[in-house]
């Protein structure tokens, strides 16, 4: 028996996925430090994930650092710039590149990588 893939939830994601990233102002206290800790698992979870990818910790590391999105002459200049670990984590819908700024896909990822894996 074959299962039909659910039309709705592909449309959604393709709809996502045409999205830019969101660069604007925080996003509202319904993102609170509660939503941020019961995130957890999924924030470990892909953190798990870049532990086979030895060059994409510090790159996000860095990256993480920054509310504003890092042109690529910027991640030259800084000494980030590494395609396999910007694509990888692309790829895994980590970051996002739009008009040649990389940013993170999820800002809640972000402020996780900033703040609980600095080091």
């Amino acid at each position: 028996m074959t299962t039909t893939p659910n039309p709705s939830a592909r449309a959604a994601k393709d709809y996502a996925a045409r999205l830019p990233p969101y660069f604007g102002p925080p996003i509202p206290k319904v993102l609170s430090d509660d939503f941020f800790r019961r995130g957890g698992v999924y924030f470990d979870g892909v953190w798990r994930q870049t532990h086979d990818q030895p060059e994409v910790q510090p790159l996000l590391r860095a990256l993480a650092q920054r509310e504003a999105p890092w042109a690529e002459v910027d991640l030259q200049a800084a000494n980030l710039y590494d395609l396999e670990a910007l694509t990888w984590a692309e790829r895994h819908d980590v970051l996002r590149r739009v008009d040649g700024r990389w940013a993170f896909c999820v800002p809640l990822m972000q402020r996780f990588v900033r703040e609980r894996r600095a080091s």
